[in-house]
Formats: structure tokens, sequence, C-alpha cells
């Protein structure tokens, strides 16, 4: 599949980027990185070293750094975190889970290699894995880092646009997995992470978090409030946790005894050197700060440092993927809803500077959603420091307003029309007309297929729940494009017609695309479902999602509306449907005599296809007298609102139901 994808970029001619650094700005100068990487990868070991340290330095006073009860949410069990030993199963598991091709660490050592020889080391690795969990001790080896400097964007010559990208060693991987894996269903059993919190968590990822926030802002305006969601920006917050203090939290959830000494010893004396353009530099001992990156373990200590973020009791919501975390407050009135704001946003600005973490408060926004059009007069919220004389206090910084803010990729505007968030996926997708049109001409339909699912659908689905409520008219502009990119893949001519090629190409058209992706969201949220009958009925087989109450369009719009309103598949709901009697279903027309006089007289509203007719064997014949005796009281012309009278009791005629499109996604 690797060496397809560079055949794939060689055609398309979007070679690999490079790393290459030219030159670096230290202070007043300029210094040549070519010649001196040694000297360069210095400087960038020190000031990756140095941020969490000077960040914590610029903290206001909070009082004493004290751990919140409310770290462990009320009715939560928690238990005691106890390691048990491993086996030369889990092992091999462990190494067969590890993503091929990635980069090794400072030993040199590939996952591919591992995966190789993993049946002749697994021995030995389970008698190093357990003795470091029975001793409470990670190797000492196992924790230097590669760090390798990545331009963001911005000025190249500026250290902080680069992004650190660590490497560590496959096999302190390896270790770290089987740890992970007993600590984390240790939390998800007992319950003690928070609800609000979507990152680095089993069957839960960005999208669930962007339908959480979309479903609470049309929640707030069906029912008349105003809402407004506040945007965080912490800096550096992965960069900036206290190790004391997360050592201080673990005791809140029951990790005591070999587990604790183990996560200490993980965490103290970890080192780091920096490679820039091949040539690595000195090692450095990195501070008490941060969470190691690179790492199996990394991002599941951060949303345990931050899981009491989630439940402080404010008067609002809390949504957070990892760091990226929503205040979301409503109220019958803008007033009172600015209120809430601010109560709860010095609650939460205390929590951060008592947890050593940064707001960034030149970079955090808030909007006020409205469906109408009128926004509130000039409001103000302010960012209220610890120690300030709330509320009369008037020198906190300011909160600065926006009418569209990017959380998670998608683009939430104020009117929630996502014409912004529209014309971006339809941006990036236009970008990719000209790949596909050098692509055809050279490329078979499976190649062309398996681009189109990686680049195009990928762009399609994420967020769709959440923007695809746009109205139609903003939607357009995509469907159009999407066309044109279908025509590309079936190798046809700019007009043609393409509900063929979306048939031929098996590439489901965007409005099933919208259906699929809601149907699936709902039901991952397990929300409107209601309970089955037994035995059953035909209740199941035209659904079980119930309609939630809606008073404006946005709201019918929903995802979760929108999803519940998509009937069933009869091919994939065959098991819970109603069983249909064997002689009702496709009798051949032989067998249904009707008089051809009877079908050119009854007008062609009450006229059925034979074969949908549902009755029982007895009743396929009728005497003609009968059916004179019906002719002749049917009105010449025949009105077609009414239908001829019967003197049998047949069961009522049963329409063939077409298959949904929706199922083609399950």
């Amino acid at each position: 599949m690797k060496k397809t994808w560079g055949v794939i970029n060689e055609i398309i001619d979007n070679p690999r980027k490079s790393n290459h650094i030219r030159s670096l700005k230290i202070g007043n100068q300029i210094i040549n990185a070519v010649e001196n990487a040694q000297e360069c990868a210095k400087v960038f070991n020190e000031h990756y070293s140095s941020v969490g340290p000077n960040l914590a330095d610029q903290l206001p006073a909070a009082g004493e750094d004290v751990v919140s009860e409310s770290s462990v949410e009320s009715g939560m069990q928690m238990g005691k975190f106890q390691i048990d030993p491993i086996t030369e199963i889990d092992v091999l598991n462990i190494i067969g889970s590890l993503r091929g091709g990635s980069c090794p660490g400072y030993d040199g050592i590939k996952v591919d290699l591992l995966k190789r020889i993993k049946h002749h080391i697994a021995r030995p690795l389970v008698h190093l894995i357990n003795l470091s969990f029975s001793e409470g001790v990670f190797p000492e080896n196992m924790k230097l880092a590669l760090v390798t400097p990545i331009f963001k964007a911005g000025d190249r010559e500026a250290i902080v646009n680069y992004r650190p990208i660590s490497l560590v060693s496959n096999i302190a991987k390896i270790i770290e997995k089987a740890f992970k894996h007993q600590l984390a269903k240790h939390l998800e059993e007992s319950g003690l992470l928070s609800r609000h919190q979507y990152g680095f968590r089993k069957s839960k990822s960005t999208q669930d978090a962007i339908c959480e926030l979309n479903h609470q802002i049309i929640s707030a305006l069906d029912e008349g409030s105003k809402p407004l969601a506040i945007f965080l920006d912490l800096a550096k917050a992965f960069d900036t946790i206290s190790h004391a203090l997360f050592l201080k939290k673990l005791s809140h959830y029951g990790i005591e005894g070999n587990g604790f000494e183990w996560i200490k010893s993980y965490l103290a004396e970890r080192r780091q050197k920096v490679r820039v353009n091949g040539v690595v530099g000195p090692t450095v001992t990195c501070p008490p700060f941060g969470i190691p990156q690179g790492t199996v373990l990394g991002p599941l200590f951060f949303i345990m440092y931050i899981n009491e973020l989630g439940s402080l009791g404010i008067q609002g919501k809390i949504m957070m993927f990892a760091d990226d975390t929503v205040l979301f407050f409503s109220s019958t009135g803008w007033e009172r809803a600015f209120q809430l704001a601010e109560e709860g946003m010095k609650t939460v600005y205390a929590w951060l500077v008592k947890n050593k973490l940064t707001l960034n408060v030149n970079k955090t926004a808030y909007i006020a959603f409205t469906l109408t059009g009128t926004l509130p007069v000039a409001s103000v919220l302010r960012s209220h420091l610890p120690m300030c004389d709330f509320p009369n206090c008037q020198n906190c910084p300011i909160v600065k307003r926006e009418n569209e803010v990017k959380y998670l990729g998608v683009i939430f505007d104020c009117n929630m029309k996502w014409k912004s968030q529209v014309a971006k996926v339809n941006n990036g997708l236009r970008k990719l007309i000209y790949i596909f049109a050098r692509m055809k001409k050279v490329a078979s339909l499976q190649v062309l297929r398996m681009v189109y699912f990686a680049l195009v659908q990928s762009i399609l689905l994420y967020g769709l729940p959440a923007w695809g409520s746009a109205y139609p008219t903003v939607i357009e502009p995509i469907v159009r494009t999407q066309k044109m990119l279908v025509r590309a893949v079936a190798n046809e001519r700019y007009r043609a017609h393409t509900s063929p090629l979306f048939r031929r190409t098996n590439i489901m058209k965007f409005v099933d695309l919208k259906k699929a992706s809601c149907v699936r969201q709902i039901i991952k949220e397990n929300s409107f479902i209601r309970p089955q009958h037994d035995p059953p009925t035909r209740f199941q087989y035209f659904g079980s999602m119930a309609l939630p109450r809606c008073a404006t369009t946005a709201a019918q719009n929903n995802y979760r509306y929108f999803g519940a309103k998509v009937p069933p598949s009869p091919d994939r709901s065959l098991p819970t449907a109603v069983p249909r009697p064997q002689s009702a279903v496709h009798r051949p027309p032989s067998t249904v005599h009707r008089p051809p006089s009877a079908d050119r007289r009854l007008p062609s509203a009450v006229r059925l296809p034979p074969t949908a007719v549902c009755r029982p064997p007895s009743a396929v014949r009728r005497p003609p007298s009968t059916v004179r005796s019906l002719l002749s009281t049917v009105p010449h012309p025949p009105s077609a609102d009414r239908r001829p009278p019967s003197t049998d009791h047949r069961p009522p005629f049963a329409f063939p139901r077409p298959p949904s499109a929706v199922a083609l996604a399950f």
C-alpha cells in the first residue's frame, strides 16, 4: 500500500515536504543551519525544555496548589488499581497492533523488524515487562526521546514556529501499551473519566465533540434561549503539566503502590536530544513539566490531569477534546447569559492557574448564537483573574467576540448557517479536481476509487452530521463538485448524467452520505432509541427512532431529527421485520387471473400490479359474475379517488418497499 501511494504521489506531482532548515534566528543574529546544525540543535533543545517552567513562572497568584475532590464525580465507584502480570499472548497482540512503517526511535529498531521476530522475543519481553511492573521501575534507557523540529507556519527562521515531533523506542511503546491497557480499563470501568472528555478515549472522536456542541446550540435556540459558547485556548498545554501535581492526583484514581511508583519512575529524569538536518545535538534532561510527547501513555496522562475541569460545577456545560475546551452557557436573556459566562470563566480560570495551565486570552473567543439575526448589544465579556474584585472589576482582560470560530476543524458561525464551513469543504474538494483529471488518463477505476475514498469522502464525512444541516441552497456547490469528481473517476465527459456513474463506481451521493452519517451518529449516541417489542411487530419494521419535538426549522434540520426520520432498510432489517406469508410474496403474474376488461376500465389510481397483491390462495380466482356485477357499479368515466367495492375480505395491499440508500453504509 505504501508503494502504491508513492506511485500515486508521483502521478499527481505531490512530493513529500522537506524538513530541511536553512537558517535560524537566534537573538538578533541569523545563523546558517546547514553549517551550524549542531548549534541549532542545541538551541532547539533548550527552547523546548524551557517552555513549561517559563509559562508556570508567568502565572498569576492563585493560592496554594490543591487537588480538587471533584476529580471523582458523584456516583462513581472508585476501586484500587492493580497491575496484573502479562502473558506472551498479550505481548504478541501488542506487537501486532503497532503501526508498521513508523519511524524508529534513537535505537533504530523498526516495527517491521519486531513483527518478523515477535515469536522469538515474546518471552524475554514478558519477563522484562512483568519485572518492571512488580518493581515499579521504568527502564532508564527507554526514557530517551529523539526530537525533530517540524515547521508549522509563519516565519521559517523563528524557533517558535517549529513543532517538536518526538520519537521514542518501539520497545518502550510495547511496555507502555501493556500498562495503558490495564490503566485505561480501570478508568473506564470505574467511570473515573469525565463524560465531557472526548479526546483519546475508546469509541469517542472529534466528531462526537462537534455534534454535542452543535446539539447544545440548536436545542437552546429551539427553546428560545440565548446561547453563547466560549472557545478556550490553552498555551502549550501538553508542555506545562506539573509532574508534582499529577502525582498528587493519582490517589483520586485509586493508583497506589507499584502503579504509583511505576508512573513516578516513568516521568522522572526523562531525556531528549534534537536532530536538525540529520545532525543530532547533545542530550538534555527534561524539567519536571510536560507530558512526554510521542509516547503511548502521554495522551491518557493528560486527560487524567485535566479531568477535574469537566466537573467544576459551573452553571453551564463543558465540552473537551484533550485541551480544546468549550464553555457553553444559555439563558432566557442575554444579560443573564453573559453573567453566567463571566462566573463560569472565573471558576475555570482559577482552576487553570492552580493547575499550572496558561489561558491564552488573546486567542480565546466567544460566539453569541441567534437564528433571527438579532445579536446582543455591545456586551463585554471579561476573563476575571482569580484574585480580582468580581463582579465589579473592570481591569481584567476582555474576551473578544467573533462571528465564526473554527473548533476541531469545523467552522461554527453565529447564525448556524454553515456557509463558511461549506465553502471550506467545497474549496478543498475543488482542489482535487486537477488531481483526478491527471490520474484518470493513466490509472484504473479501482485506483481512482481508492484515491476518491481517501481524499474526497474523508473530507465530506468529517463533521457531516453537524454542518450537513445547512440549507440545500448552501450545500448545492458541494453536490456539484462531487458530481464533477465522480465524472472524473468514471472517466466520462464533463456533462455526463451522474446517476448511472454513482451506481457504476459504487460511490454514494452526498444526500446518502448525509443520511448514513446522521443515522450512525444518533445510534452511537443511543439517542431516541425506543424499546423493542417482543414478539416483533410492524413497528420494528418501520423503525425505532423517536422524533424529538422541534419548534424551528434549524432543529428539524439537525442530525438528531433528520437521522430519526430516515426509514430503515428492509434488506438489513429482516431479523426484526414481521414475516410475510409465503404465498403472498412475489406471486407470478400467471397465477392471478384478472379479466382484461377490468384492468382497462378501472382507474389507474386503483390499478395495482399483480405481484404486489397480498391474498390467500383461496381468493386468487373470482367468479366472472362477481366481476361483471362489480364493474357495472363503476361510473364512467371512473373517479380516481374511489375504489370499487369488494365482496371478499382480502388482506390489505402491500407495496414492495424500495431499498434504502442508508443500508449501503452499514
